[in-house]
Formats: C-alpha cells, structure tokens, sequence
C-alpha cells in the first residue's frame, strides 16, 4: 500500500488527489492523509512562478511530515497575460526519492469587478464569496464552477491537475533524458 500525504485541510483538495490517485493508477492501494502545511508563498499568489513554488513547499513538506510515499500540494492564484488575468493553480507531487511532478489545472478568465477587490486585498475565493452572495464557496464549486455553470468546477479542474502531475511517475521512461 502506498501512503499519499495530502498538504491541504481543503475537502475538495483532498477528495480531488484521492479521485485522481485512483482514477489515474487503479489496482495500486493507497493511504489517503492530509495534513495543513504552509505553502510559504502569499495567500494570494499572482504568478505562475510563485503558484509552483507553493506547490513544491507543500508537497515536499507534507511528503516530509506525514513520511509518506508521495505529497501532494495544490496551489491556486491568478496569473496576469498580458493585460487579462485569470485564475488556474498548480499540482506538484514529490516521492520520496525527490522527485517532483507538475500539473496545471485550465485557466479561467477573471473579470475586472473581481480584480478591484482582489488589488484591495482580497483572495479570489473570498470575491467569489462577496460577488455571488454565498459563503465557502472555495470549499466548494469555487470560482470556476461560478465562472462556467458548474460545467467545470474547482474539483475537475484540480482533477485534471493531479493527473497530469502522477504522468511523471506512470510515464517516467518518457520523462528520463
């Protein structure tokens, strides 16, 4: 049995790397644990750069803390292209040899009334919140369920994320050089 150690208290973080861990490597049993650990970047991060880097931190920490086979770290931000932002997070898995896998969920266009309260300081889970009128919705369907209907929710596009992240790991003779 392998044990995957989850950096996030987030349900949907958690039962997204499960579904994915599952989905993507079947017959392989795995140890689902979770555990908050820092990321140590910005609550709100603004870069591609600064997303992956949190990532890291928390797979590397909570693969550490946790002494499990694979940590798991999902960090959500914005990400500025040219003048239009959008909102996409990162998936970095760590084994215990190291090494690390990357994975990015779609991208998700973020209009300017969200932007004027994210530059007042405020994250996008919590705009989400003010602009749709209900609470947690980071804990939820979070932006992009509200961007896209639920058609694609925070769930499936962190999914996708981990799944791209474990190809280093089910693939890794294409990843050697």
């Amino acid at each position: 049995m392998k044990k995957v150690a989850i950096g996030s208290r987030n349900p949907i973080k958690i039962d997204c790397a499960k579904k994915a861990f599952r989905k993507y490597l079947p017959g392989i049993e795995f140890e689902f644990v979770a555990e908050s650990v820092p990321s140590g970047v910005k609550d709100q991060p603004m870069s591609d750069k600064e997303c992956i880097l949190g990532a890291k931190n928390r797979a590397k920490r909570v693969l550490q803390k946790m002494k499990a086979n694979y940590g798991v770290g999902i960090e959500g931000g914005i990400v500025k292209v040219n003048s239009q932002y959008f909102a996409r997070a990162w998936v970095a898995i760590v084994n215990e040899e190291e090494t690390i896998g990357l994975g990015s969920s779609l991208s998700a266009p973020i209009p300017p009334k969200f932007m004027k309260l994210i530059d007042n300081g405020v994250e996008l889970g919590e705009a989400n919140d003010v602009i749709t009128g209900r609470k947690n919705t980071k804990h939820k369907e979070g932006y992009f369920g509200f961007i896209s209907d639920n058609i694609i929710t925070r769930e499936k596009g962190y999914i996708d994320a981990v799944i791209m992240a474990l190809a280093r790991f089910k693939k890794s003779e294409i990843f050697e050089s």
